[in-house]
């Protein structure tokens, strides 16, 4: 186990799948599918859609999303993108593309030959797995205009649409384009069946597709505009006006031999970087490097004339592209830096006839990035081939990259590689890669999407029945055991850890909160007590945390906020509004339940909190009666405890405070989960005296009374 400093001191990481073993079942069902692409869900979890042969011989779309758990969300088979094809494999729905839709779905693109030729269509599916107000099922027609339209992609237009771009072989070999508004309309003032993006040149094929992030959209491809292929791009505004160089496009590659497969990520500043597959060192197109270029906003290119060498050694060089029936797209082997620079992935055979996968960082000035090495730093090269690498960013600066690979020496695996952001193996994780998936059989085509918490969700074809294909998928990341933070006695302070599911929990430390300095240790990952079989209207999640201090006799001077967040698959069966924050009394054998804060929308969880133990996300259900109210801590110690907490009252209760003579000093409410606190003080403000109280608590029904003691 690697040291991994996260926060002070003391913070020990390590790398794992976070599922089943082997991967989690996306979709088992009869019949074969495959090829799966997968996106954020911006919530832990991923989408993931497929092409899917359950309905016969033609391939049919269908969709999931899995939570950060490994849960399915939508329906157990998955929901339905597309059904209406013919039924044989030439009469399919393929070349499928993915693109958030901003909202917790997503924009699903394919090329359909439902009718005589190849079309493109489109759907949009909300979080929930419906099909989105205005979308129809089995898709919307983007483009059915004769002759094939081919490898579509799609990217999100920033309000609620999607630019979607694809060849179309109407009038040759050309680049076309299409917006699609939020309820499913074509945008005003585009063209029926798209636009042209470029009327120069001849054979235009493989689009990409980016945001340039202000309403508008940069699309590259590759051409055979001057006797060989080369790579222009094009920016389009809103309304679909080309941008740099009327119709005919930005140069970004002319230079001798053939560029194919272009990648475009946006670069933060109104344009783009792109990468490709060069051989003008060989133009029999056998041995191939990666070259790439970043292109302004205005069009201009950044780097280098033709493009910026990202590796050129020795041996062929390529990148993972999937080769459909219908042309070849281009996959996930390219991704911005948030710097202005970018990440690349790459095939490289320079070791000899066996494939190894590289990386490279590319600063936005086109140098190589501190700590990477010149031509690539190796990322595996383990015995056996490795192919169709992609990659996506660990949310920190780094990478995480996955490929297909056959080490074993009989089938194809799924293994894992996270790079920090200046080129070395993250703590923890394997030199040639993590094991992703080692089942029986082929595991192939992998597609990987960030899981927001420093790790990545991975989906791929999967053999592993020796029948036919499934999808499978797995989380992977880094879970910290634990967090040490030194305190200052006089210094606001805050202590925050990751869980392995990727839940946040936050400390936050007013200043002389202690009366010297001291450590906090939080554990994310604690075992968690179960819920007593006679502690009625508790029903625990897996979410919760370990407090510790270094000097366990210190006492608080005042109580602390803990916040611990938690993702929709934790609570699955709750209600939001009903979760408390509880701490474990390892007296008692029960949980303890405090006056909390949800909110819904940030999936968070806070208390005050005036002692240090386990502490766990809990939903809890109001009493119906009285008869288990208690108050705690009783005896209530003015120098170690804070607040005194009445549980187990009914949502209606009202808790008063009396002397023995009668005198009420204080009166609090019980909230809709049937808690209550009371900060040791009369209504006037000052702390009441030392002695016996009397609590009277009352809900209009039911009546009870309670002896508190308080010392001082």
């Amino acid at each position: 186990m690697g040291l991994c400093l996260l926060i002070g001191a003391g913070n020990y990481a390590y790398s794992g799948v976070k599922w089943a073993s082997n991967g989690a079942a996306v979709c088992t069902v009869a019949g074969s599918r495959d090829t799966p692409v997968t996106m954020s869900d911006g919530a832990g979890g991923v989408i993931i859609a497929w092409q899917d042969l359950r309905d016969g011989s033609a391939y049919t779309i269908y969709a999931q999303r899995i939570d950060a758990s490994g849960a399915s969300k939508w329906a157990a088979t998955g929901v339905t993108i597309s059904t209406a094809e013919a039924s044989s494999l030439s009469t399919a729905q393929i070349a499928l593309s993915i693109a958030s839709d901003g909202a917790g779905g997503a924009f699903i693109v394919w090329q359909s030959y439902r009718a005589a030729s190849g079309d493109i269509y489109a759907q949009r599916i909300d979080a929930d797995g419906n099909i989105h107000s205005g979308w129809t099922a089995n898709g919307v027609a983007i483009c059915t205009n004769g002759w094939d339209q081919a490898t579509p992609c799609v990217t999100s237009d920033g309000a609620g649409g999607a630019f979607i771009a694809w060849h179309d072989a109407r009038s040759g070999a050309f680049i076309y384009a299409q917006r699609v508004d939020a309820n499913g309309s074509m945008h005003s003032g585009w063209t029926t069946n798209g636009i042209q993006i470029c009327s120069g040149g001849d054979t235009q094929g493989t689009p990409t597709i980016a945001s340039d992030g202000a309403g508008g959209a940069i699309i590259a491809w590759s051409e055979r505009r001057g006797g060989n292929d080369d790579i222009y791009a094009q920016r389009i505004d809103g309304a679909g006006t080309p941008q740099w160089n009327g119709n005919t496009g930005t140069a970004i590659c002319t230079a001798a031999g053939d560029q194919y497969f272009p990648v475009i990520k946006n670069d933060g500043s109104g344009g783009a970087i792109i990468s490709w597959a060069d051989f003008r060192d060989d133009v029999t197109d056998t041995i191939g490097d990666i070259y790439a270029q970043r292109v302004g906003s205005s069009g201009v290119v950044q780097w280098a004339a033709n493009g910026l060498a990202i590796c050129n050694a020795a041996g062929n060089q390529y990148l993972a592209v999937l080769n459909a029936s219908s042309g070849y797209t281009p996959l996930a082997t390219l991704m911005s830096d948030g710097s202005g620079g970018a990440f690349f992935a790459w095939q490289d055979m320079r070791g000899g006839s066996v494939n190894d996968i590289y990386a490279q960082r590319v600063d936005a000035n086109g140098s190589v990035h501190s700590g990477w090495t010149a031509n690539g730093t190796v990322i595996c090269t383990a015995s056996g081939a490795k192919d169709n690498a992609v990659l996506t960013g660990d949310g920190v600066g780094g990478i995480i990259i996955t490929w297909q690979d056959s080490r074993n020496g009989t089938d194809n695996d799924i293994y894992a590689q996270r790079i920090d952001e200046n080129g070395s193996i993250h703590s923890g994780w394997a030199i040639n890669g993590t094991a992703i998936c080692t089942a029986v059989q082929d595991q192939t085509l992998p597609s990987i999407a960030s899981d927001g918490s420093s790790g990545a969700i991975i989906a791929w074809t999967d053999y592993r029945n020796g029948v036919d294909n499934k999808i499978f998928a797995q989380r992977i990341s880094d879970a910290v055991s634990s967090t040490s933070t030194n305190i200052t006695a006089g210094s606001d302070s805050s202590v925050t850890a990751t869980s392995s599911g990727g839940n946040i929990t936050t400390l936050t430390i007013a200043a002389n909160t202690f009366s010297t300095n001291v450590t906090i240790t939080l554990n994310p990952n604690p075992t968690l007590p179960g819920v007593p079989a006679g502690q009625t209207g508790f029903t625990g999640t897996t979410v919760g945390v370990e407090i510790t201090l270094s000097d366990a006799t210190l006492a608080l001077n005042k109580p602390v906020t803990l916040t611990i967040g938690y993702l929709p698959g934790d609570i699955t069966g709750l209600t939001a509004s009903q979760l408390v924050l509880c701490y474990y009394n390892t007296t008692s054998g029960k949980w303890i339940p405090l006056v909390s804060t949800v909110d819904p929308i940030t999936g968070t969880v806070s208390a005050k909190i005036t002692h240090f133990s386990i502490y766990r996300i809990m939903q809890v259900v109001a009493a119906a009666t009285l008869d288990s109210a208690k108050a705690y801590p009783n005896p209530f110690l003015g120098g170690v405890h804070t607040l005194v907490n009445f549980i187990n009252l009914t949502s209606a209760a009202k808790v008063s405070i009396h002397t023995l003579r009668g005198e009420k000093v204080a009166e609090v409410l019980a909230n809709s989960a049937g808690l209550a606190t009371w900060d040791g003080k009369a209504a006037s403000g000052s702390l009441v005296g030392p002695g016996v109280y009397l609590v009277l608590i009352n809900d209009g029904t039911n009546r009870k009374i309670i002896k508190l003691a308080v010392e001082r």
